[in-house]
C-alpha cells in the first residue's frame, strides 16, 4: 500500500516548484531592483548634503553660485578612478545614465544678494531612475527620486 502512495506522488515536487518559480524570480528581481533604487537615493542624498555644506561655509566673497553647487553634485555622482576612467556612482542598468538635476534656492547667495547669516539654503537634487524590469514588477519605466537638503548660512563676513 505504501509503494502505491509514493508512486502516485512522484513528480509532485516538480509541479510545486514550477508553480513557485515565477514568484521566486519576482521576489529576487524585486530585491535587486529596490536595492539599486535605495542605493541611488542614498547617493543623491549625500550629493545634496555635500553641495549644501560647501555652499554655506565661508565668507560671502567665497560663496558659490548655483552652477558651482550643481557641479559639486555632479562631481559627487561621478568620480575618476586610479586608471583615469570616469565612473558614475548612480547605477542605471536600463536606459541612459544621466546626471541628476540640481535646484538651489535662493539662486544667488553671494555678496549683496540679501542672503545673511542664519538664512536657509535649499539644495534639491532629482534623478530619473530607470527600472531594470518595469513590466515584470508592474512599475513604469522610470521613477523620479528626489533628495532635499536645507542648511543655514554660516557666515556673513567678507
Amino acid at each position: 500500500m505504501k509503494k502505491n502512495k509514493l508512486r502516485s506522488q512522484s513528480g509532485g515536487s516538480v509541479v510545486e516548484f514550477a508553480i513557485m518559480l515565477p514568484f521566486l524570480v519576482l521576489l529576487i528581481f524585486g530585491m535587486i531592483e529596490f536595492g539599486l533604487l535605495f542605493y541611488d537615493q542614498q547617493v543623491i542624498t549625500n550629493a545634496s548634503r555635500e553641495a549644501a555644506r560647501a555652499a554655506i561655509a565661508g565668507a560671502c566673497s567665497e560663496r558659490l553660485s548655483a552652477g558651482q553647487i550643481g557641479q559639486i553634485v555632479n562631481n559627487y555622482c561621478q568620480y575618476t578612478d586610479s586608471s583615469g576612467t570616469t565612473v558614475n556612482r548612480l547605477i542605471t542598468l536600463n536606459g541612459p545614465n544621466n546626471l541628476p538635476a540640481t535646484n538651489v534656492k535662493p539662486a544667488s547667495i553671494g555678496c549683496g544678494s540679501g542672503v545673511n547669516f542664519g538664512d536657509d539654503l535649499t539644495v534639491t537634487v532629482s534623478y530619473n531612475y530607470n527600472f531594470l524590469a518595469p513590466s515584470i514588477l508592474g512599475f513604469g519605466a522610470t521613477k523620479t527620486i528626489t533628495a532635499k537638503t536645507v542648511m543655514k548660512m554660516e557666515s556673513n563676513e567678507n
